[in-house]
């Protein structure tokens, strides 16, 4: 396995990891009240092919769409864990610290519906 492809199959694997994260997170605290939302992680993946992201994300079960910061673009991963208002704010914040851990630049995309 080449070197390239090592790093989208840790991607895919880091996902899934914080995807558990994220369940893990509304499972401890289900409320879901406040306001709807879909607030997901994000990464800053500089240089990384687009469409093998996209592929790492669908082998995690997550969806994936590219977000323009002020001029930076990040890679989201909407997780569909399930809630609507603050448990999926909870969720994409443990997502996250998972994904921070583990060595990615991460933040949160916060919307609101």
């Amino acid at each position: 396995m080449g070197k390239a492809t090592a790093k989208y199959e840790r991607l895919t694997e880091a996902l899934l990891r914080a995807k558990t994260a994220a369940q893990l997170a509304v499972a401890e605290n289900p409320e879901d009240g406040g306001t709807c939302n879909f607030d997901s992680p994000a990464l800053l993946l500089p240089r990384w092919n687009e469409k093998r992201v996209e592929e790492a994300a669908k082998n995690a079960g997550c969806g994936c769409f590219k977000w323009d910061c002020f001029g930076t673009k990040y890679f989201v991963f909407p997780l569909r864990v399930g809630g609507q208002g603050n448990s999926r704010t909870r969720a994409a914040e443990a997502a996250k610290e998972s994904l921070s851990a583990e060595g990615y630049h991460a933040t949160v995309y916060y919307q609101m519906d």
